[in-house]
C-alpha cells in the first residue's frame, strides 16, 4: 500500500495520519507489522503512535491502517466513517541525522506544509 505521495509503506517506517475525525488517531506513528511480513497475518498495517522525542506513548497507543472506527453509536460511527474517507491522509515520513539522533517534529512540519 502507497501513501498520499505515492511512496511504499514498509515495516520500520515513520507516518503520519491527519485529518482523522477523532483528534486522537492524528498522529505520528512508526509502521509495527505490515501485510507480508512473517510474524504478521493480518492484512492492514498495525502502528504504533511515537512521541515527538520519538518514543512510543505507553497508552492508547496502538492503530491500524486503513484507519478503523469503533464507536457504540450508528449516527456517530456513520459521520466519523463518512469524514475519514473524505478526509484523512497518512503520509511517509522519512530522515536521516547526522548524529544518529532524529528530530521527528521539525521533519514533520516540513513533510506536512510541502503536501497540504
Amino acid at each position: 500500500m502507497t501513501d498520499r505521495n505515492g511512496k511504499e509503506m514498509k515495516t520500520g517506517d515513520y507516518v503520519i495520519i491527519s485529518g482523522a475525525f477523532f483528534k486522537n488517531d492524528n498522529a505520528t506513528y512508526i509502521i509495527e507489522h505490515s501485510p507480508g511480513d512473517e510474524n504478521w497475518t493480518g492484512r492492514d498495517y498495525s502502528l504504533r503512535k511515537i512521541k515527538k522525542d520519538g518514543s512510543i506513548v505507553k497508552n492508547y497507543n496502538v492503530a491500524f491502517w486503513p484507519l478503523t472506527v469503533t464507536v457504540n453509536d450508528c449516527r456517530k460511527y456513520r459521520e466519523a466513517k463518512a469524514h475519514n474517507d473524505a478526509n484523512f491522509r497518512i503520509f511517509n515520513v522519512t530522515y536521516t541525522a547526522p548524529d544518529g539522533g532524529a528530530d521527528i517534529t521539525t521533519e514533520v512540519k516540513v513533510i506536512c506544509r510541502e503536501v497540504a
